[in-house]
């Protein structure tokens, strides 16, 4: 029984990133390139939970360091402890709307 609450609750909030990564690309104005060096404000290539946090204090909104922690460590793929823009990318790109993610990129 927990495992299956356990897989319904992961399907339902995959679903609503999935939802607002389409609304985020549907903006005119965003440019997935635009938002990286946004974010990695000291142009190093990468981003570190310090700098998601940096980034979300300056837009008066408040994240603890384990939450970024945890949006690095998902999306890391090569485990270096930052978010290269192809992995930035592939956490902000929705993933069931090819055409969509095709445009914005």
């Amino acid at each position: 029984q927990r495992m299956k609450e356990l897989l319904v609750d992961i399907g339902k909030e995959e679903k609503q990133l999935e939802v607002l990564r389409q609304i985020l690309c549907e903006q005119y104005n965003f440019e997935p390139y635009g938002a990286f060096r946004r974010i990695d404000r000291t142009r190093k290539g990468y981003i570190t939970n310090v700098d998601v946090i940096e980034f979300l204090i300056a837009n008066d909104y408040r994240y603890n360091e384990f939450e970024c922690s945890y949006y690095i460590r998902h999306y890391d793929r090569d485990g270096d402890g930052k978010l290269s823009y192809i992995e930035f990318l592939a956490s902000i790109l929705p993933l069931d709307n090819p055409e969509l993610r095709a445009v914005t990129t």
